[in-house]
């Protein structure tokens, strides 16, 4: 019992201390609409899209990596 309590207590501690966010700080409202702005260069790379005459597709990576996935939507 006393080895399960150690065992439970030390998995809180560990999860206490990882779950921990640097996002929860306070600041101004100049950087938040900066950030908000700024383009991700990221979010660019994973997302493409093209239009058509009849339709407009749009492909992007659901990771970071790998290939794209593509549907096609129709103009009306």
């Amino acid at each position: 019992m006393r080895t399960t309590f150690t065992v439970l207590s030390l998995a809180a501690i560990i999860a206490f201390i990882c779950c921990q966010s640097a996002g929860a700080v306070a600041i101004n409202a100049a950087a938040i609409r900066q950030t908000a702005a700024a383009p991700s260069a990221v979010q660019q790379a994973q997302y493409y899209e093209r239009h058509t005459r009849y339709h407009v597709t749009k492909c992007y990576r659901e990771l970071v990596v790998g290939p794209y996935v593509c549907h096609r939507f129709h103009r009306w």
